[in-house]
């Protein structure tokens, strides 16, 4: 709770409009704008929402060219009037509801949004730019001169290249589509002078400078367009290339790992019994698990008692009565529970818990933890399970900076799909430099033993199992409470328990007879033994868990802006 309460105050603080994020969509804008002799171009918009939850209106960013104005901004939504508050460029229009579409009208004048020449009026001019946050599913804009021409010139650029029409009465339409976030669309349109009653302001005329400029476009164009097939012939050879070496890898892996099963499958000879003990049991559970559960801890000890290094004097109290011949990680445990928290020789379960509820000791008790943990790690590493790879990995991960020029071109010549695929191949080339680590053959034959003992031991009978040494018994048991495995667990119970009764009924084993521990007394002191680690861990871990700048205009003379919803 205090870490969603920490992300919640975060997320308002730095991302208010993220945190709080209206789920909508802009089906259909539609953009009028009327060129008058004056110079003045009112504008009316028409907007289309779909709203997926609760909404309180939408958002229009109207942020003029330099030396341009917007004024008279008024939405209306049908015959009724909406409430407009402008913050700087950004204007809200308030219209509150929930689930539903809604249809709104924008309308306003732009000021000095025109460039008069000696022979052409220009109206160049961002009705959105790069720093638009929202998509445009379909949207069209249209311009209409004071009076019907055939003398136009109107072009785009960005996503406004190509899309222009010029009808016959002079009025320029853009068919934009869909428009993502985050693009510019900056249109183009000119009109004899004699349209309208300004002076010139440029004293130089427009249209040869125009018409090279188009011409200029068209040409950068068709350029663009072969550079693109190029681009993508090249790209789609190198992706299918690198897509064939991946799979070829791990063809390879896999039928190499495939052949060294087949061999330790072979060497089985009892697979009904509890594989040989070629490691230590916190080893093999770190071998065979991705994460050491935290019931490892108890079972490490319990371990030590099995082997006799450690005795268990009642339920609370164990003591250390043998430190020769451990190995590195069982000297870290001995350490870390007998000489830190317990008095030397002894550990008390309720100094554990006292130890534990002290805050002050829970770095030293995580540091304990994972120093214990890179000991076991180390103890796998000298087992020597995973073939060294070293080179081919470093090889193959190197090999994603072939891509990299991919990542540059793909995107700058708005080859999407190719540059997803890109990304995905990276992605695969890097996981497999990082994840590939194949198992040596006795890495797979500790891997085959343990997985084919793990199926297949539920299907056990208790007289099975009976015949099973008494430390046979105790390291099934021990290894079901250290993996935490929840039907290994319930079986060993009904095993204990058909022990229990056996003994109640005066059976007698001569293997238990004879050992200093025995099974049942292992599953009695993982009772307690694992409820005070499991509650010193969770106290533990309880404790270890515990302004937006303005944008500047990115469309011609600095305007352009965006669409939203609040």
């Amino acid at each position: 709770m205090k870490i969603f309460f920490i992300v919640a105050v975060g997320l308002f603080l730095f991302f208010p409009d993220q945190a709080f994020a209206v789920e909508y969509e802009i089906d259909k804008t539609v953009i009028d704008a009327y060129v008058t002799e004056n110079g003045d171009v009112n504008v009316v918009e028409t907007h289309v929402y779909t709203f997926e939850d609760e909404f309180n209106g939408i958002t229009r960013e109207l942020r003029p060219k330099s030396n341009a104005a917007i004024q008279n901004v008024e939405a209306t939504e049908g015959n009724q009037s909406l409430k407009v508050k402008q913050e700087n460029d950004l204007y809200r229009i308030y219209r509150s509801g929930e689930d539903e579409t809604i249809e709104v009208e924008l309308t306003y004048t732009i000021k000095d949004g025109l460039e008069v020449y000696e022979d052409l009026v220009q109206f160049y001019w961002p009705f959105f730019d790069r720093s638009n946050e929202s998509t445009y599913e379909n949207l069209t804009i249209s311009l209409f001169p004071p009076k019907e021409t055939d003398d136009v010139i109107a072009f785009g650029y960005d996503e406004a290249f190509g899309k222009e029409e010029i009808r016959q009465d002079g009025s320029v339409v853009f068919e934009f589509g869909r428009v993502p976030d985050g693009k510019n669309g900056d249109i183009r349109a000119a009109w004899d002078g004699e349209l309208f009653s300004m002076a010139p302001t440029e004293s130089s005329e427009l249209r040869e400078d125009l018409l090279a400029e188009q011409q200029n476009g068209i040409d950068e164009g068709i350029l663009f367009n072969e550079r693109r097939d190029l681009i993508s012939t090249i790209g789609t050879a190198i992706l299918v290339l690198f897509s064939l070496v991946i799979a070829g890898l791990i063809m390879r892996g896999l039928m190499k790992a495939k052949q060294l099963r087949e061999s330790a499958l072979r060497e089985i000879t009892d697979d009904r019994r509890i594989p040989p003990e070629r490691m230590t049991l916190p080893g093999t559970i770190s071998f065979l698990k991705t994460f050491m559960p935290k019931e490892a801890i108890a079972a490490s000890l319990l371990d030590l008692v099995r082997k006799g290094n450690v005795i268990q004097v009642d339920d609370q109290i164990y003591k250390v009565v043998q430190r020769q011949g451990l190995k590195r990680h069982e000297e870290e445990l001995v350490e870390w529970l007998f000489d830190e928290i317990g008095e030397g020789s002894e550990l008390q379960l309720e100094v554990l818990q006292a130890y534990t509820e002290n805050e002050k000791n829970h770095e030293t008790y995580r540091k304990y933890e994972s120093q214990w943990q890179t000991a076991i790690k180390q103890e796998v590493k000298e087992n020597e399970l995973y073939q060294d790879k070293t080179k081919h990995r470093v090889t193959v991960g190197l090999s994603f900076l072939l891509l990299i020029p991919l990542f540059v071109l793909f995107p700058l010549f708005d080859l999407l799909p190719h540059l997803f695929f890109s990304v995905l191949l990276a992605g695969s080339l890097i996981t497999y430099a990082i994840a590939y680590s194949p198992l040596t053959a006795k890495g797979q034959l500790i891997s085959v033993e343990w997985n084919r003992f793990n199926k297949q031991y539920d299907d056990i009978s208790t007289n099975e199992w009976d015949s099973w040494t008494e430390d046979e018994k105790m390291r099934s048991y021990l290894y079901g409470l250290g993996t935490n495995d929840k039907k290994m667990k319930d079986k060993n119970d009904r095993f204990v328990n058909a022990f229990e009764m056996k003994h109640a009924n005066g059976y007698n084993s001569s293997a238990a007879m004879a050992a200093p521990v025995d099974v049942n007394m292992i599953a009695l002191y993982s009772v307690t033994a694992g409820a005070s680690f499991h509650s010193a861990n969770e106290t533990v871990s309880a404790t270890s868990s515990t302004g937006s700048a303005a944008s500047s205009g990115g469309g011609v003379g600095g305007g352009g802006g965006g669409s939203g919803a609040f």
